[in-house]
């Protein structure tokens, strides 16, 4: 895949990476538009090269006229050189030490590749996309699908390995899928709680909102407070009350597996005593 960067000075993220081989444009002339993902700033693909590919291709650039001038000078010298006669001659050459510098450029890694059910344009993003950058189509059922069936995959993998091997392994992946799954949580509903504001409060209000947020929907109740005050939506009218308490116990003892080393008890002054 190749590196792509939105310029619009409203996008925060910005990376990604597309793959397709029409960036050119097509055979009419007209220019290709692509859309950034996270933004979705419109644009032609050329607008979306990254300030790392420019600067390669200027670097290179710098190399070759340099190489090409130094060629033409000898050439011009050379025949200089071949005319001369007599006992005393004198001769030119020109040489460089240190040629400008032109390393391979090369793309950053990112987390999330997915490919777009409207057009099937393969791109990947940090994490989390709104739209294609080939159709512009909306892609976040995508990512969520997809993010869903990675946590679900690694609680299967823990069910398994736990059999076969020890239980240590077994609870670590369990964890990992119960990181996953609040992760997945937090960082959707931050995205669609920004989104949802920008239609209903100016930038300022936004911005204010958005920065006191820091880790409250990673606790459910305090989630359904923020998402009804401010955008005057039930978050969990539509789930089971046995579905919400198995929920909660999940945020329950993802926090206790990150923050308190997966102790309940001894309180932290205890632990510190056993330790």
């Amino acid at each position: 895949m190749v590196g792509r960067e939105c310029k619009s000075p409203d996008c925060s993220l910005s990376y990604f990476k597309i793959r397709d081989g029409r960036d050119e444009g097509d055979e009419s002339g007209e220019k290709t538009l692509r859309t950034c993902p996270y933004c979705g700033h419109q644009d032609a693909c050329e607008e979306f090269f990254t300030a790392a590919q420019l600067d390669w291709i200027e670097r290179l650039l710098h190399r070759d006229i340099e190489q090409t001038i130094v060629r033409q000078l000898n050439r011009s010298f050379g025949r200089m050189n071949r005319s001369q006669r007599g006992p005393l001659k004198m001769t030119a050459k020109v040489t460089v030490s240190v040629l400008p510098s032109a390393a391979p450029y090369v793309e950053e890694k990112l987390k999330q590749a997915t490919t777009c059910d409207h057009c099937g344009g393969a791109y990947a993003v940090y994490g989390i996309s709104y739209y294609c950058p080939f159709c512009a189509g909306g892609t976040l059922g995508a990512h969520i699908r997809q993010s869903c069936e990675a946590a679900r995959t690694l609680a299967a993998i823990a069910d398994t390995t736990g059999d076969k091997h020890w239980q240590t392994v077994r609870d670590q992946l369990l964890g990992n899928a119960y990181e996953d799954a609040v992760t997945l949580f937090e960082g959707f509903l931050r995205r669609l709680y920004e989104y949802g504001l920008k239609t209903r409060r100016n930038a300022a209000d936004v911005s204010s909102l958005v920065g006191k947020l820091r880790n409250s929907f990673q606790r459910l109740d305090d989630a359904d407070a923020i998402i009804q005050r401010d955008l005057g939506l039930d978050l969990f009218c539509e789930l089971m009350v046995a579905d919400r308490e198995r929920l909660s116990a999940v945020f329950c003892k993802r926090h206790i597996l990150t923050h308190n080393l997966g102790l309940v008890w001894p309180a932290p002054q205890t632990l510190i005593q056993v330790l």
